[in-house]
């Protein structure tokens, strides 16, 4: 998506919202109706392990799960081929997120994979071309990461009060409430 890194501090700031919102009212509708439903759990504990160990961005890590789940909805997938869907949802949505340099041999992508099981660099490519078919080559889907830093930018304001006081540090709000809403996003990952 390449926006700036703080890009609801940008002057255009509402065009770029307004543009986030509209393209999230298109997104297609998610049925959870995959035959591998049962393992999502464990398929996106194992991708937040692969983000966290290469510190992908957050938006990266939540499309590579919307991906994942729109690809995995439509398509009966074998159980083997699991991981390298996961890790080809994730190439295309850092590819899409990150700049170039963060980008990740798919060799060291592969070391991430469990059991001792790897993955040919032609079957990450393959991977690849195959979910960008599979979404017609539009992968500008916004998720709840995209806009969390617009709303808590204004979220908490020196003219809040709490218990009828003014808050005694407007620091320490903004802290805590971006704590919460990483713990939600965290959760809202793991609901089908």
């Amino acid at each position: 998506m390449e926006l700036e890194k703080e890009w609801w501090k940008n002057p255009l700031v509402l065009d770029i919202h307004a543009s986030l919102r509209k393209r999230e009212m298109t997104l297609p509708v998610y049925n959870a109706q995959s035959p591998q439903i049962h393992l999502r759990r464990y398929l996106i504990d194992w991708l937040a392990t692969v983000v966290d160990y290469f510190e992908f961005c957050l938006p990266a890590r939540h499309l590579a799960v919307y991906l994942a789940d729109f690809f995995m909805d439509r398509y009966d997938i074998d159980e083997q081929q699991l991981h390298l869907v996961m890790l080809g949802a994730l190439l295309v949505a850092i590819k899409f997120e990150e700049t170039e340099i963060n980008i990740p041999k798919t060799s060291d992508l592969d070391k991430r994979v469990p059991n001792n099981n790897s993955y040919s660099l032609s079957m990450y490519l393959q991977m690849e071309l195959v979910l960008l078919k599979c979404f017609d080559w539009n992968v500008y889907w916004p998720t709840p990461a995209h806009f969390i830093d617009y709303y808590l930018c204004s979220a908490v304001d020196e003219t809040d009060v709490h218990g009828g006081q003014k808050m005694s540090s407007l620091e320490m709000a903004k802290t805590y409430l971006s704590r919460y809403a990483a713990y939600f996003l965290e959760v809202s990952l793991q609901d089908s």
